[in-house]
Formats: structure tokens, C-alpha cells, sequence
């Protein structure tokens, strides 16, 4: 009986100790998932602040589209026609990245394509503020997308530090008219206004 009562003891021992290591495996399971589940948060919270971000710009979508008077918003306009103004700055959740997207068409002077290339242009800007923060980084962008005439008409304005380069708009407003051609109309309305004392 005195080694049934020492084995006792020993066993108990054992059990305590095997209970006291897979009490600290299960410690450190709760530390991992309570670190995960901090993780987790963290995500949900931005997930919500850039799912409030995308619902502010939806509804400033909206609210133009309702205030222009489109009856079809996906309709095609007339014709060339200045692009909108620019969205407002949308504010980006501080360390979450911009989204990725591609480069706009190249451009060389096509008066059916001017408007859509300005307004990709400015659709770029719009969801990268960051990589185009200042005008001058806004104007080399769409300097380095011309090509043919379109882009020695560009690289020469640039290099001559004209006006026109002082920001996008000024630089979307003088490609716009120097590359769609003014009508016949337009151009006989010219031309009767200037003989008018």
C-alpha cells in the first residue's frame, strides 16, 4: 500500500504539471487570438472609413448628375463639351493606398478624343491626390501622354514655361482649343464680331 500511495502522488504531480503546460499552450492561443482579433478591428474600421468615403462620392455623383437635369446619365453628350470640374478632395484614410489603376489613352491631337483624354486625366487626379498633389505634377502627366504634334506642341509650351503650364486647367483649356477646330460658324461669328466698330 505505501507504493500504491507514492505512485499516487507522483501521478498527481504529473497531472498537474501536463495541466500547467497545456494551460500556458492554451494562454498563448488566447494572446494570438486576442492580437488577431485586435487585426481584425483594425481592417473593419477602415473598411467602414473608406466605405463612408465611397458613399460621399457616390452621393456627390448623384447629387450632379440630379442637379444637371440628365435624363439619362449614362447618355452621350451632344458634343464636345468642357469636362467637369474636377470632385472635390476626398479625403483618403490616413496609410490606406490609392488604388491602382491605369493610364489614360495616349493622346495626338484627335478633336473627338480631346474631351475624354482631359477627363481621364482628371478622373486619374481625382483617385491619386497624393501622387498629384501640385500642378506641375498634374501638367508633366498629361505632357508625357501626348504624342505626335499633339506632344511637340506640349513639350514646347513646357519648355518655354508658358502659362498654359502653370496648372491642369489652364493647360486642359489651351489643348482643348488648340486642337478641336472651330466651325465654320464659329469661325464667320469671329470674324463678323472683329469687323464691328
Amino acid at each position: 500500500m505505501d507504493q500504491d500511495q507514492s505512485s499516487e502522488p507522483l501521478s498527481a504531480i504529473q497531472r498537474l504539471e501536463l495541466s500547467k503546460r497545456e494551460l500556458g499552450c492554451v494562454s498563448s492561443d488566447v494572446a494570438s487570438l486576442m492580437g488577431t482579433t485586435d487585426h481584425i478591428r483594425q481592417l473593419v474600421l477602415l473598411l467602414q472609413q473608406q466605405g463612408s468615403v465611397q458613399a460621399q462620392q457616390l452621393a456627390q455623383i448623384s447629387a450632379r448628375v440630379t442637379s444637371s437635369g440628365a435624363s439619362d446619365p449614362m447618355a452621350p453628350s451632344p458634343g464636345p463639351s468642357a469636362p467637369s470640374p474636377a470632385l472635390p478632395h476626398m479625403p483618403v484614410a490616413a496609410g490606406s493606398p490609392e488604388p491602382k489603376i491605369g493610364l489614360p489613352e495616349r493622346f495626338g491631337g484627335n478633336p473627338e478624343e480631346v474631351v475624354a483624354f482631359i477627363t481621364n486625366c482628371q478622373l486619374t487626379f481625382d483617385l491619386q491626390p497624393r501622387n498629384f498633389a501640385s500642378e506641375a505634377a498634374r501638367v508633366a502627366f498629361a505632357i508625357n501622354l501626348l504624342t505626335g504634334r499633339a506632344r511637340l506642341w506640349g513639350t514646347a509650351e513646357y519648355q518655354r514655361l508658358s502659362p498654359a503650364c502653370c496648372s491642369f486647367g489652364a493647360f486642359a483649356a489651351e489643348l482643348r482649343k488648340r486642337t478641336i477646330p472651330l466651325t465654320f460658324r464659329q469661325l464667320l461669328a469671329e470674324v463678323i464680331g472683329m469687323k464691328k466698330p
